[in-house]
């Protein structure tokens, strides 16, 4: 009988190699952060860094660091060869980044490395090549003190790995956020970045706060910073959180690192999103960066072997730490929030007298209400002699739907009693008591308007921008971002690249009448919508839509007259809306019995 399997053999070290690379060489982005991680312990004070085709064809960088000897290098490409650990103990004592040794030797093996080093004692500099495992010989070369290593053709001559590359724009956006990483991490050091011949980063040792994280965070959110500090026995913390008005939609702009290294840590996050919780609405996320300090005893970094993931001895310590900082330099700034029935919040950052500047605050809301409250046709809105036309919508689609879907319209006789807590209005009809969300309601009757639109046209009018609006993506414009600007604009929203990093924002949805109101929100729908790539077209359209909606809609909190009042419960009735978009009903029944019922009246 011929065995199921061969007999067990030992592999070819090439081969060995090449497995082993699977590691830690993924794509151009995790060769780069190899690289980086190696002259920064070179002790290096500037680095070069140069891409072509996204790094897929050329990854070369350039430090000033200590060097390497002809022996050296002769060494750096065997498997776990290491200046970094001499003995087991050393593992618990990591003060560098890269420790293992396998880095080189995994690169060499997927793509064409050139290794040219002068060490800072000696007057002559090496080169060494390799080609896909194979040595191509050591020479003398001329060069500068430092290293400059060269990764070209990655995954040339491996089909099965190059396959799944993506496109030389999106491995740059990659590599690009591990040079912003790095760039927010080593404020000491100076980073250069060239993209196919154009220098596209160019930071200084010591630059300002503002210049270092920009290109993490983006210029606007690093002018909105509020600084955390905090130390717990030896462990220090530092770190900046954007203020509240600065959330995004996604996990991805929470940036974690650890004695410098980038890390991803679950208990960070958590502690993060707990301290924030009441200045954060729900389903959005914070933005920033933290930065903890601590000795190599007290956590281990051989979790993974991109040693992006850490355990920490003492995690409750860790996690307290980080909650009380982000506590204290929020409750010291005096946020308060006005909530919304949907659990919204809106902040605004006060003075001591918050009584005061909550009364100008809604007094302000009062004062635009028209632009706010009244996003459709103005000649509509004249027509009303008898009231404000909240609701007269410009769209007559929503007016022709058969009379049997809308009970209430034969009979809108009711008696509106007064709006309670600025947020429910309270009316009589039929011997019923009915208690209306007037967000809820006014989002129902805009989202259900704008998908008669859309359902009818195929997409959402729109109006232009006066002044274009350039948003910064900070990731960049990978191919999934240009596959959805073209879906995006069904919505009414038109926006094109600008730059490698940026778009720009050219229309609007026009039911946003007053656009400079609305910029920030039509961001928050940009970022909403590019953040899910798998997500069904359909299913995303309604998304936004629903967040177009509740961006327009009357807020909980504010305060309407009794014309609005009656102009709100009235388009409700005529147009049968029963939820909002997220599923929340619109308004409450109470009958006579129910309430004698609970009176005992019965």
């Amino acid at each position: 009988m011929k065995d199921v399997f061969p007999r067990i053999k030992r592999l070819s070290p090439h081969l060995v190699n090449q497995i082993a690379a699977g590691e830690v060489v993924e794509r151009p982005s995790s060769v780069l952060k190899e690289l980086i991680e190696n002259s920064i312990d070179a002790g290096s004070n500037f680095i070069e860094i140069r891409l072509k085709g996204g790094g897929k064809e050329l990854i070369e960088v350039k430090d000033d660091g200590i060097g390497m000897s002809k022996k050296d290098l002769e060494l750096c490409i065997e498997p776990h060869s290491t200046s970094k650990i001499e003995k087991p103990e050393d593992l618990f004592k990591i003060t560098t980044l890269g420790f293992r040794g396998e880095a080189l030797s995994s690169i060499s093996s997927v793509s064409r490395l050139s290794i040219a080093s002068r060490a800072k004692d000696q007057d002559e500099g090496w080169r060494l090549k390799v080609d896909f495992g194979k040595r191509k010989g050591i020479h003398p070369y001329p060069c500068e003190k430092g290293t400059i290593i060269s990764v070209s053709d990655l995954f040339w001559e491996i089909p099965a790995r190059l396959k799944f590359l993506k496109s030389s724009q999106t491995e740059y956006l990659r590599c690009k956020k591990v040079v912003n990483l790095f760039c927010a991490s080593w404020p000491e050091i100076g980073i250069r970045l060239f993209r196919e011949k154009k220098m596209v980063l160019n930071v200084g040792a010591h630059d300002t706060l503002e210049r270092r994280l920009s290109p993490l965070l983006g210029k606007d959110t690093v002018s909105k910073l509020i600084e955390i500090s905090g130390q717990r026995g030896e462990v220090g913390l530092k770190g900046y959180i954007a203020s509240p008005d600065e959330v995004r939609v996604s996990s991805r702009h929470l940036f974690a690192f650890l004695n410098k290294r980038p890390i991803s840590s679950p208990l960070i996050w958590k502690a993060v999103n707990e301290a924030l919780k009441g200045y954060i609405v729900k389903g959005n996320f914070p933005v920033g960066v933290i930065f903890l300090e601590m000795p190599p005893s007290l956590f281990d970094i051989n979790v993974h072997p991109a040693k992006m993931e850490v355990r920490f001895e003492d995690s409750n310590s860790i996690y307290r730490l980080i909650f009380q900082a982000i506590r204290q330099a929020f409750e010291g700034r005096n946020y308060f929030f006005e909530k919304e029935d949907n659990g919204q919040r809106h902040e605004h950052e006060t003075d001591n007298d918050s009584a005061y500047q909550r009364e100008v605050f809604f007094e302000k809301r009062l004062k635009v209400r028209d632009e706010i409250l009244l996003p459709w046709e103005k000649a509509d809105r004249e027509a009303s002699k008898d009231s404000l036309g909240i609701l007269d919508f410009s769209l007559k689609a929503s007016h022709k739907k058969d009379i049997r879907e809308r009970p209430f319209e034969e009979d809108l006789e009711f008696r509106v009693i007064g709006q309670f807590a600025k947020s429910f209005i309270l009316f009589e009809k039929n011997e019923h008591l009915f208690i209306l969300d007037q967000h809820a309601a006014h989002e129902a009757l805009i989202f259900k308007v704008l998908m008669e639109e859309y359902n009818k046209e195929g997409s959402i009018s729109c109006q232009n921008l006066l002044f274009p609006k350039v948003i910064e993506l900070g990731e960049g414009i990978s191919d999934e971002v240009l596959e959805k600007l073209s879906t995006l604009k069904e919505t009414g929203i038109k926006v094109e690249p600008f730059g490698h990093d940026a778009l720009i924002l050219k229309a609007i949805p026009h039911l946003f009448e007053k656009n400079d109101i609305y910029l920030k929100e039509i961001e928050e729908i940009i970022a909403l919508f590019l953040k899910d790539k798998d997500i069904p077209k359909d299913e995303l359209l309604r998304k936004v839509l629903s967040r177009i909606s509740c961006s327009l809609a009357i807020k909980a909190r504010t305060a309407l007259i009794e014309e609005e009042m009656k102009e709100l419960i009235k388009k409700c009735l005529k147009m049968n809306v029963t939820n909002c978009p997220h599923g929340r009903p619109v308004m409450k029944r109470i009958s006579v019995n129910e309430l004698e019922r609970e009176f005992f009246r019965r």
